[in-house]
């Protein structure tokens, strides 16, 4: 991606350092909070980039300084699982005044009652930026989520990035083994690669339960009938978008006996024609040709299709919805509940990373969606995506003169449902796309319009997490399957008939000659 856009949009941040250092001398005393995150989450400081930025966290406390004469540490840390999380706050093992958990595990810390609600009442609290510029579109996917006791997710969080679940692979790779480039796009248009002997040990498969139940569900033939059905009443307008909504979340979060069977059947056939799993490392794979296609979070999918950019190698992410559903998700930012929690800190933290700048500055780095939708954000998809790009202050160009635009290669691509109500000229939203940019980061960020529909949101498996987990455990440990065990056992007969050959034959041999020569 072309990111010369990020230092002219940032240049003004400049002064909280020097607010900074002031609040450092400051004699007022110091108010904590306290912020745990995923890794690699947040805009850091790149100390070998000298335009690089300080951490967002201590911009923050140079905003609080320079703008309420507060001084504010944050005190900033990490874990690497949901589940290590929840544990942690189910045992009460730590206090934290901000976390950012993901959609099902938010639905579990509310039904557990480990989650404060926000308050947009009191003035003092208030986040005019969330407010202004929080997406209405991921606002309402967000408010249709609900915990199991009926609470509604919207009230224990704001949204801080969303993205899907699909396909990030190397056309490159595949056309080195003599597949058509034709033949390559159409594979990857479906989950059903992920199956298929053509593609046997050259794609990599998410060693996540949640993300694989996620593919394993829509897949087996029972279901891709039923979602096919559904897609053809929503299409012929039998039943409303939201309807099918309904239909295909239900299905999506089934659990009972037989669909875990299911399931399970269909993931080990899955895991039996990959190359393997993996957790993080996939991108790097990508990145490095190791393998030629993996599934991936949309905000890894665009960190590999940037860093292979560099290396000149052109990598394309798919999000499969034709007769099947892909997974949508959400992380939030959320309270837990506490004696000690500072919820006004908190909130006032929340707000600051839904500040324009401050958002285009941390999704940029991070390489996921934010909820945030702002000409900020706008400007950086047009110098992204965009072939008129942004002039030399930053501003997109939205003029189309026709004599220019004629001959030159472009998609439409339409981001109005994101940006609905957030920018003047909503028209703005429709970008006149390089196509290889939309197949590839453009796709990955946002989805296009016509996906959306198809596009369904997991829920906590509540009570069934033991027998998911269980059926998971089955496929991780699932033996080498039966006809495999049968040609490596006809494989073993033969070399061990030959080598019982070639010794009965030697020593046949040597009596002979022992033989003659007396």
């Amino acid at each position: 991606m072309n990111k010369k856009l990020v230092s002219s949009i940032f240049t003004s941040i400049g002064i909280f350092s020097m607010a900074f250092l002031m609040g450092g001398c400051s004699t007022e005393e110091v108010e904590y909070l306290r912020i745990r995150n995923c890794e690699d989450y947040i805009y850091e400081n790149d100390p070998d980039d000298p335009e690089s930025l300080e951490d967002l966290v201590d911009q923050f406390s140079a905003y609080m300084y320079d703008t309420y004469g507060r001084n504010v540490k944050v005190v900033y840390s990490t874990y690497d699982t949901n589940e290590k999380l929840y544990n942690d706050l189910k045992i009460g093992k730590s206090d934290y005044d901000l976390i950012v958990p993901s959609d099902y595990m938010i639905q579990k810390l509310i039904s557990n009652n480990l989650l404060e609600k926000f308050d947009y009442d009191t003035p003092e609290m208030a986040m005019p930026n969330v407010s202004d510029y929080l997406s209405p579109y991921i606002s309402s996917v967000f408010e249709s989520i609900e915990a199991s006791n009926g609470e509604k997710v919207s009230d224990y969080a704001v949204p801080y990035m969303w993205g899907t679940v699909g396909l990030v692979y190397s056309p490159e790779f595949y056309l080195n083994r003599g597949m058509e480039e034709d033949d390559i796009y159409d594979a990857f248009s479906s989950y059903d690669v992920l199956y298929d002997p053509a593609f046997k040990n050259t794609l990599s498969i998410k060693d996540s339960v949640r993300d694989l139940y996620a593919i394993g569900v829509v897949h087996f033939p029972e279901h891709k009938e039923e979602i096919t059905a559904l897609q053809e009443k929503l299409n012929n307008a039998e039943i409303t978008s939201e309807e099918y909504q309904e239909k295909i979340v239900e299905l999506f979060n089934r659990c009972d006996d037989l669909t875990l069977e299911k399931v399970q059947e269909d993931l080990i056939e899955m895991k039996n024609n990959s190359f393997g799993f993996e957790v993080d490392q996939g991108k790097n794979d990508m990145i490095n040709g190791t393998i030629g296609a993996d599934i991936a979070w949309s905000g890894d999918a665009v960190f590999a299709i940037d860093e292979a950019d560099k290396k000149g190698v052109s990598l394309k992410f798919s999000i499969p919805t034709e007769n099947t559903a892909s997974n949508i998700w959400f992380d939030g930012l959320c309270m837990p509940k506490s004696d000690s929690l500072n919820k006004e800190l908190a909130q006032k933290f929340v707000d600051f990373l839904y500040d324009p700048e401050i958002a285009c500055m941390n999704m940029d780095y991070i390489g996921y969606t934010c909820g945030a939708a702002c000409d900020d954000i706008l400007n950086l998809m047009y110098d992204y995506y965009d072939i008129r790009g942004v002039d030399e202050d930053g501003n997109r160009i939205t003029d189309v003169d026709p004599d220019w635009i004629e001959g030159e290669d472009y998609v439409l691509y339409d981001l109005r449902y994101f940006f609905e109500g957030t920018i003047a000229n909503i028209d703005d939203a429709v970008l006149y796309a390089d196509p290889e940019c939309a197949d590839a980061g453009l796709r990955a960020q946002y989805p296009e319009a016509s996906q959306l529909d198809y596009l369904a949101i997991m829920k906590d498996f509540g009570d069934r997490n033991a027998a998911v987990m269980l059926m998971w455990e089955r496929v991780k440990t699932s033996p080498i399957p039966a006809f495999v065990v049968v040609i490596l056992a006809i494989e073993l007969s033969i070399l061990i008939g030959g080598v019982l050959f070639f010794v009965i034959r030697k020593s046949q041999n040597k009596k002979l000659r022992v033989k003659t020569s007396k």
